[in-house]
C-alpha cells in the first residue's frame, strides 16, 4: 500500500474545500483516516455484491493504475476510458486523475457501431491513450486497430494497468483540467467540455447544499459514469463527502427496474437521482406484487433531471410508490448541463414539485401566460449555491421581463473552462454577457 501523509488536506467535518483540493487528494485523505470504511459496493447483476472496496483498497488500486500511466508517459495527456460501467471504470477515472493524465469518459461502443464517434473524439481530444478491458479489446479488435493507425493512441487494458507499484503524486490546483466531458453530439459534432478540479469541488458542494446532505447518507445509483449526472452526482459527491456508493450497471436497471428500488430498500439508500424516463419505467414495469416488499422511507433525495420533466411522471410515481414510503417531497426536479459541470438549479427542499399551467399558444410565441388549463411545466427550482441565472433576449442579450421566454445565461464557479480545442465556440458561448 502506497500511502503518504505528507499532504494535510485540512478537510473539515463537512468536507467543504476552500483550497485547491482534488478527488485523488480526497481519496488519499480518506484512505489514511478512514481506511476500513466502505467506499463502494458493486452489484454486477443488480442483485448480488461482486465487488466491495474500502477507501484503503480503492486508493491502493487507483495509485497502482496511476503509476502505470505515469510510466507510459501520459502525464498531462488525454486518455479515453472505454470500459463497461462498473468498478473498473471508477478505478480508471480516478487513476488517470491521480496520474496527472486527463480522462475522457466514453460509452463503450458496440462492435461496428458508434465507432465513428470514438475516432472523432480521439482525434479532437488529441488522445494519447485508451484504457479498455481484455474482453472489449478482443471484441473491438478491428476498430481499435483502425484507431491506433489513424491517431496517436496506444491501447492499454485495465488488467495490465494494475501492474505498477511506483506512483508519484502530482501537483495541481483548482484551475488544472480534471477531465474532458464530451457532449452527446446528437445535433452537432461532440464538444469536449473542459472541467477543472475547482469546477468539480464547487459543484459537489452546491449539490450537497441543495440536498441538505447528511453524514448518514447512502448513494444508490445505476447512472453511467460517462454522463455528468453519474460522474459528478454519484461518484465524485460520495467520494468528497464520504458516503458509501451502492452501484449496479445501467443495463441491470433497464432489464429489471425493480432492482433499483430494491437496492434503495435493502441498503437504506437516501440519495438516488435519475432522469425522468427512469421513474416512468418503474411505473410501467414494477408490479403490485413487487411493490409489496419495498420500503422506500429512507429515500430522501430523488433528483430528476437530464431531460424534460413530466408532471404526469412525477404524479404517477408518487401515487404508485407512496404506499411504499416514498414521499412527494423526495422528488426534486433540477436542471443542469455538462458546461456547468452538472447542477445549475434545484427545486426547494421539503416541498413537493411545483407545477404550473401556461397557455400553449402564448408559449409558442415566447410568452408565459398562466392559465388554469394549459401546458403543464415543472419548475426546476432556484439556482444552487454561488450560481447566478438570468434570462435574456437571444438577439439583444437584454434581460427579459417576467413572463417572457428567453435564453438562459449562467454564471458561477461550476461553469467550466470552455470547449477543448475550440476557442471560437468557447468565446461565443462561454463569454456571453448581458447587453448592459
Amino acid at each position: 500500500m502506497k500511502l503518504t501523509a505528507d499532504i494535510e488536506l485540512n478537510l473539515p467535518s463537512d468536507a467543504r474545500t476552500g483550497g485547491c483540493l482534488t478527488m485523488p487528494e480526497v481519496l488519499r485523505w480518506r484512505a489514511l483516516h478512514q481506511a476500513e470504511r466502505t467506499a463502494f459496493r458493486f452489484l454486477q447483476n443488480g442483485e448480488e455484491e461482486t465487488t466491495v472496496m474500502s477507501y484503503a483498497e480503492l486508493a491502493e488500486s487507483v495509485e497502482s493504475i496511476a503509476g502505470f500511466l505515469q510510466q507510459q508517459g501520459l502525464v498531462g495527456e488525454r486518455v479515453l476510458i472505454l470500459l463497461p460501467i462498473g468498478a473498473e471504470y471508477v478505478l480508471a477515472i480516478l487513476g488517470c486523475m491521480a496520474a496527472g493524465a486527463i480522462p475522457v469518459p466514453m460509452a463503450a461502443p458496440r462492435p461496428k457501431r458508434q465507432c465513428e464517434r470514438l475516432e472523432t473524439i480521439a482525434r479532437d481530444s488529441l488522445a494519447k491513450g485508451v484504457i479498455t478491458s481484455f474482453a472489449l479489446r478482443d471484441a473491438l479488435a478491428t476498430e481499435l486497430d483502425e484507431l491506433t493507425r489513424h491517431t496517436n493512441c496506444s491501447v492499454f487494458t485495465i488488467e495490465e494497468c494494475h501492474s505498477s507499484n511506483v506512483w508519484t503524486p502530482v501537483t495541481v490546483d483548482a484551475q488544472t483540467l480534471a477531465y474532458i466531458q464530451y457532449t452527446s453530439g446528437s445535433t452537432t459534432a461532440p464538444r469536449g467540455v473542459m472541467v477543472t478540479h475547482g469546477n468539480v469541488l464547487h459543484n459537489c458542494q452546491a449539490i450537497a447544499a441543495a440536498s441538505q446532505r447528511d453524514d448518514a447518507d447512502v448513494v444508490v445509483s445505476w447512472l453511467p459514469f460517462f454522463h455528468d449526472m453519474g460522474l459528478v452526482g454519484t461518484l465524485f459527491c460520495p467520494l468528497l463527502y464520504g458516503y458509501p456508493l451502492v452501484f449496479m450497471p445501467p443495463e441491470a436497471f433497464v432489464m429489471r427496474p425493480i432492482r433499483w428500488l430494491n437496492l434503495i430498500s435493502k441498503y437504506r439508500g437516501t440519495f438516488s437521482p435519475a432522469p425522468n424516463f427512469a421513474y416512468d419505467l418503474c411505473v410501467q414495469k414494477i408490479s403490485s406484487e413487487q411493490r409489496q416488499s419495498l420500503d422506500l422511507s429512507s429515500w430522501r433525495v430523488a433528483f430528476n433531471g437530464s431531460e424534460r420533466i413530466s408532471d404526469r411522471s412525477l404524479n404517477e410515481f408518487a401515487k404508485l410508490f407512496g404506499p411504499c414510503g416514498f414521499s412527494p417531497q423526495t422528488m426534486r426536479p433540477c436542471y443542469g448541463l455538462a458546461e456547468a459541470t452538472l447542477m445549475v438549479t434545484c427545486s426547494t427542499v421539503d416541498q413537493p414539485p411545483r407545477i404550473s399551467q401556461f397557455r400553449s399558444s402564448a408559449l409558442a410565441l415566447g410568452t408565459a401566460v398562466p392559465v388554469s388549463d394549459g401546458t403543464s411545466l415543472v419548475s426546476c427550482g432556484q439556482p444552487v449555491e454561488s450560481t447566478e441565472v438570468v434570462i435574456v433576449d437571444p438577439e439583444t442579450r437584454k434581460l427579459c421581463p417576467e413572463g417572457i421566454v428567453g435564453e438562459i445565461l449562467i454564471s458561477g464557479p461550476g461553469v467550466t473552462a470552455g470547449y477543448w480545442n475550440n476557442q471560437e465556440l468557447t468565446a461565443e458561448l462561454f463569454e456571453a454577457r448581458i447587453a448592459d
